[in-house]
């Protein structure tokens, strides 16, 4: 069935009402509240829902046809067992961004429609372990996790920071049935920090050339998505 979801900016927006921006990550060595120390056992991803169409048949068919430009980007990462990147393993927006983004391409597509190999040029099965070697390779080099990326950095905790771990907190809502104890554990550890690095924070506000109410939409992003799923 494909399905037409309920805009994420809705619930942004409404969230930005309340002035919610952040600082950086947390100092090592915080001490860690009770969802952090074990944050999967409080996740309980919602039931997706919604309704099929003509403009969803067709956008899924655009989202299948685009899928073919992932084909031969997924690189395998050694560091951990089970986990690559689409595009390029960096910590910068380019690179995290896309490689996010890429995955959630496939993450849409895998749930939502018939989904034709021959178009994506990689099998149903090859794409999902592509998207769960992304969410892992995304949760152990986030600052919530062990590892840095491939350019030697970890990412999230600073800027737009929010706005990359809801599409992360995404592929992991759509993908959760198929991910091992250890896997959830690091995704919603990232899903945990990003949020609670907000608690207790003044938002930035501004006037005329910037308002700060993009930061604020943006960084609202990763307390609307851990609200919901956790």
């Amino acid at each position: 069935m494909i399905v037409q979801l309920w805009s994420w900016s809705s619930l942004a927006a409404l969230l930005a009402l309340f002035g919610l921006a952040g600082p950086a990550a947390p100092p090592a060595g915080a001490a860690a509240s009770a969802s952090e120390q074990s944050p999967a056992a409080h996740f309980a991803p919602p039931q997706l829902v919604g309704r099929e169409d003509e403009f969803c048949r067709r956008a899924y068919r655009i989202m299948m046809r685009g899928s073919r430009f992932l084909s031969d980007l997924y690189r395998e990462w050694p560091t951990e067992p089970n986990c690559g990147y689409l595009g390029w393993g960096g910590s910068g927006e380019k690179e995290i961004y896309g490689n996010l983004g890429f995955a959630y391409l496939y993450a849409l597509l895998l749930p939502f429609g018939a989904f034709d190999d021959t178009i994506a040029g990689v099998t149903r099965q090859e794409a999902q372990r592509r998207v769960v070697g992304v969410i892992r390779y995304a949760a152990f080099t986030h600052f919530s996790g062990p590892h840095t990326c491939t350019d030697g950095r970890q990412w999230g905790g600073g800027w737009h920071g929010a706005s990359w771990s809801s599409v992360f907190a995404q592929l992991v809502w759509f993908t959760w049935d198929e991910l091992d104890a250890e896997t959830r554990q690091l995704a919603a550890r990232v899903i945990v920090a990003e949020a609670d690095r907000f608690i207790g924070v003044t938002p930035p506000s501004g006037k005329i050339d910037n308002t700060r109410a993009e930061d604020n939409a943006w960084n609202s992003r990763a307390m609307a998505v851990a609200c919901v799923m956790l």
